[in-house]
C-alpha cells in the first residue's frame, strides 16, 4: 500500500486501525448484550426503539467499512471452525445442565428434539427450548 501515489484511493477499512475496529466491535457487542437483557434496562418504547435503531444503524455502517470479501470453500471451512463448533459445543454443554437442573427423564425425547432443532436453526426461541439460554443465538450468525 503506497500512500505516496495519488492514484492509489485506500478504502475506509484501510484508512482505520485494526486495533480501533476492534475495540469499536467489542464495545458494540456489549452494547448489543447489554441491550438484550432486561436486567440492565426496562422495556420502554424509547429504549426498545433506540436499541432497534442502534443495531440497524452499526449493521449499517459496517457494510462500508468491510471490503467484500470471496466466498469460497475455506471461508467456509474457516467459519464453519470458528464459530458453528464452538456454538455446538456450547449449546451441548448448556443443554445438558439445563436438563439435569430443569428437566425430568420423561421429557427427554422432546429436549433431544429440542436440542436437534436448535442446532439446525440457532433462533433464539428453540435455543431457549433446548438450553435455556437465548444468548447463544448470535453466534451462528457472524
Amino acid at each position: 500500500m503506497n500512500l505516496l501515489n495519488k492514484s492509489f484511493t485506500p478504502t475506509l477499512s484501510q484508512r482505520f486501525d485494526s486495533h480501533v475496529i476492534d475495540a469499536a466491535k467489542g464495545i458494540l457487542i456489549l452494547f448489543v448484550i447489554l441491550g438484550h437483557s432486561t436486567n440492565f434496562w426496562t422495556p420502554e418504547p424509547f429504549a426498545t426503539f433506540s436499541i432497534k435503531f442502534f443495531h440497524v444503524a452499526c449493521f449499517l455502517l459496517f457494510l462500508f467499512i468491510y471490503d467484500v470479501k470471496k466466498i469460497d470453500g475455506q471461508f467456509l471451512k474457516d467459519r464453519f471452525a470458528r464459530y458453528y463448533i464452538p456454538f455446538t459445543m456450547f449449546l451441548i454443554a448448556y443443554s445438558i445442565l439445563y436438563f439435569i437442573a430443569f428437566k425430568q427423564m420423561s421429557d427427554a425425547p422432546q429436549w433431544l428434539s429440542d436440542v436437534g432443532k436448535a442446532l439446525i436453526l440457532g433462533t433464539a426461541p428453540v435455543l431457549d427450548q433446548a438450553s435455556g439460554l437465548r444468548a447463544l443465538w448470535f453466534l451462528p450468525t457472524l
